[in-house]
């Protein structure tokens, strides 16, 4: 779906190379041990994916010293992801950095008013996917996956055959939900 935006209408930051969904962004921990007490049992998150909508460009993002950008995003619906967020943000410290949360799966970067062209993409809309394990990265960097349904966390490796699962990178330490989805949303 990101290819489907032409060059022109990026901006610096482009395509997202990694799909993602956040579910909790700007922790103060990098325990990955804390969180993995936290969401033990708490079973499979289901999430429906919608059309694409955008977060538009805001007077704010230049006045922060961030490029003014248009995201262009997949819809998420899921209320077990809400009740994860909401019960991590409960028992961990974090800074927020937007009032709600936003289910989404960013797509692109587009330049101030070239992402509206793009909102209502219905590709992917109505497919579903189950998470049972998140990813923790740290604020270094380093990956953990972490079971929902109670297992062992273990270090996440790439191997040299096996890409990377649709996932979340941050630069702060974050949360991201895994899937064995077998689909590829990008090529639909």
């Amino acid at each position: 779906m990101s290819d489907s935006i032409p060059d022109s209408d990026l901006s610096e930051e482009g395509r997202e190379d990694k799909p993602h969904i956040t579910i909790k962004y700007g922790l103060h921990t990098d325990n990955a041990s804390k969180i993995a007490k936290i969401v033990k049992g708490f079973g499979p998150v289901k999430v429906r994916l919608g059309t694409t909508k955008i977060f538009p460009a805001k007077e704010s993002d230049s006045q922060r010293g961030g490029e003014s950008q248009d995201v262009v995003y997949v819809s998420v619906e899921s209320d077990s992801l809400r009740e994860l967020n909401q019960l991590i943000s409960d028992s961990l410290e974090c800074t927020d950095t937007h009032p709600s949360y936003v289910p989404h799966v960013c797509l692109a970067y587009t330049k101030p008013g070239s992402g509206q062209k793009y909102v209502g993409m219905v590709t992917v809309d109505g497919e579903e996917i189950e998470f049972d394990e998140l990813m923790f990265s740290s604020v270094d960097k380093e990956k953990t996956t972490i079971s929902l349904m109670g297992k062992e966390s273990r270090k996440y490796e790439y191997g040299p055959r096996h890409s990377p699962p649709k996932r979340i990178d941050g630069a702060v330490a974050r949360l991201e939900a895994l899937s064995e989805y077998s689909g590829d949303i990008d090529d639909e």
